[in-house]
């Protein structure tokens, strides 16, 4: 079998798109600061509402998924629950593990949140087509899979 030779150029190119993309995509696309001041939420709050609008979630495991550690996610947590976006309870499983699920308010906020992202995205409708759009939706739903996995 032969050893797969891999082009250095190819993971320097997906470095740089990546790093573009993280620069650009809270400001073009979704125009997150005007999300975060219509909204009095900061960048955290918004992800953890979205992270957490897929299933219930550990402390734990929010704290892995957003990258950012346990003694600086119990803020973020207080803050979101102090707001009325989420509750905490205790597993029933596990009484060690503090499970977080989103609030009735929460829910509303964020089913508001996608409404005023999905609005923001039809611009990108005059600028790409459908068909671009289906390849852009299939190669992140790649992605994420690929980094669930690691």
């Amino acid at each position: 079998m032969s050893e797969r030779k891999e082009d250095p150029r190819v993971l320097d190119e997906l470095v740089n798109s990546m790093m573009h993309l993280l620069a650009v995509f809270p400001k073009k696309l979704i125009r997150m600061e005007e999300i975060q001041k219509a909204y009095d939420l900061t960048y955290y709050q918004i992800l953890s509402l979205f992270l957490i609008a897929e299933r219930d979630l550990t402390l734990t495991e929010m704290s892995d998924t957003l990258g950012v550690s346990k003694p600086n996610l119990n803020p973020l947590v207080k803050s979101l629950e102090s707001k009325g976006m989420i509750v905490r309870w205790r597993s029933p499983k596990d009484r060690r593990k503090m499970m977080i699920r989103l609030s009735e308010e929460g829910k509303q906020c964020h089913s508001q949140l996608k409404q005023y992202i999905l609005e923001e995205m039809t611009l990108l409708k005059t600028e790409v087509s459908h068909q671009e759009i289906e390849v852009i939706n299939t190669s992140l739903r790649s992605f994420n899979r690929i980094l669930d996995r690691m």
